[in-house]
C-alpha cells in the first residue's frame, strides 16, 4: 500500500509542476507583437533579443543623419590646438617692458646689448638718468648682465652713481634705495661676477650709503656668502660699522635668525657668513686677501 500511496504522489507532483510550467510561461496571443513574444517566451529555446548579449547579433540601426558613436575611439584634437600653441611661443619670445620706464633702462635691466647699443647711440641719451631713483647701470648690475654694465661703463655711465629715494606726490608708494652704488646692488644681489668687473674699474669698496652701510653690509645682511667673500678678499673693512654703530657681522648675526620660513632662502646662508666674517675679522689685513678660496 505504501508503493501505492509513493506512486501516486510522484503522479501528483509532476502534473503540479506542468500546470506550474504552463502558467510560468503562457502561450502568446495572436495579438501580441513579435518583440513581445520574445520577451515572455520560455527560457527553453528562446532566442536573446538582437544586440543583448549575443555577439552573433548584427548591429542595431542607426536614424539617418545621426552620427553614430563609437565607444573607445580617440577624440580628435580640437582645432585651435595648433594655433595656441604658435601663440604661446610667440609671446614667449617678446620681452615685456613697462610702457613708463624708459627703453635705456629696459633694455639695460633685459642685457639686450644690440638695443642697448642703439639706445646709446641716440643723440642726447641720458646714460646716467635715473627712473624711480634708478639709473639704467643700477637695473643692469641687479641682473647681472655683465656685458651691459661693461657697455655702459665704456659710454660713460658712472661708477659711484647713487640710487636716491623717490615716490609718486599724491600717493604714500615711496621707493627707498638709500643711496646705493652699483657696488652695493651687485653685492645685494650676490653678483659676484659684477662685483668683480665693478671693483677691476675702480669702484669704491668702502662707499657709504645713506645710512653709511658699506657694500659689505649688503651683502652680509642678505646671507650671500659669495659676495661676502668676494669683497672681504678684496680688501672690505670687515670692521667698519653704520649710522647704528653695526658691523656687517652683526647685520648678518641678527638677520639670520629672524627671516621668515616663506621666503626664499636658497641662496642665503646667515650662519656661515657670521662665522666667515668672525674669522676675518681676527685675521690681520694682509691675510685676508686668501679668504675667498
Amino acid at each position: 500500500m505504501s508503493s501505492t500511496f509513493l506512486q501516486a504522489a510522484e503522479a501528483r507532483s509532476a502534473n503540479v509542476s506542468a500546470c506550474a510550467s504552463k502558467e510560468a510561461y503562457p502561450k502568446p496571443s495572436s495579438t501580441r507583437s513579435a518583440s513581445m513574444s520574445s520577451v515572455h517566451a520560455p527560457r527553453s529555446g528562446r532566442r536573446a533579443p538582437i544586440g543583448a548579449c549575443n555577439p552573433e547579433a548584427p548591429p542595431p540601426a542607426f536614424a539617418p543623419g545621426r552620427p553614430r558613436i563609437q565607444v573607445g575611439a580617440a577624440r580628435a584634437p580640437p582645432q585651435s590646438a595648433a594655433p595656441k600653441a604658435e601663440n604661446a611661443e610667440l609671446e614667449a619670445s617678446m620681452k615685456i617692458r613697462t610702457p613708463s620706464r624708459p627703453v635705456l633702462h629696459d633694455t639695460a635691466k633685459d642685457g639686450d646689448i644690440a638695443a642697448l647699443s642703439q639706445e646709446l647711440a641716440q643723440p642726447g641719451c641720458n646714460i646716467d638718468g635715473l627712473y624711480l631713483g634708478q639709473a639704467a647701470i643700477h637695473l643692469a648690475v641687479k641682473s647681472g648682465h655683465t656685458s651691459a654694465v661693461s657697455l655702459l661703463l665704456d659710454h660713460g655711465a658712472s661708477l659711484h652713481l647713487t640710487a636716491s629715494n623717490t615716490g609718486s606726490k599724491n600717493s604714500s608708494l615711496v621707493w627707498d634705495f638709500g643711496g646705493a652704488s652699483p657696488l652695493h646692488c651687485a653685492a645685494e644681489m650676490n653678483k659676484t661676477q659684477v662685483i668683480a668687473l665693478l671693483l677691476d674699474r675702480r669702484a669704491d669698496i668702502h662707499a657709504r650709503a645713506n645710512a653709511r652701510d658699506t657694500p659689505l653690509h649688503f651683502a652680509a645682511r642678505e646671507g650671500h656668502l659669495a659676495a661676502t667673500r668676494l669683497l672681504v678678499a678684496r680688501g672690505a673693512d670687515v670692521h667698519s660699522t653704520n649710522v647704528d654703530d653695526r658691523s656687517a657681522y652683526d647685520d648678518a648675526l641678527e638677520m639670520g635668525g629672524g627671516k621668515c620660513p616663506c621666503e626664499d632662502l636658497s641662496d642665503r646662508d646667515w650662519p656661515a657668513v657670521s662665522v666667515f666674517l668672525s674669522r676675518a675679522m681676527a685675521l690681520p689685513p694682509e691675510k685676508r686677501r686668501a679668504c675667498q678660496s
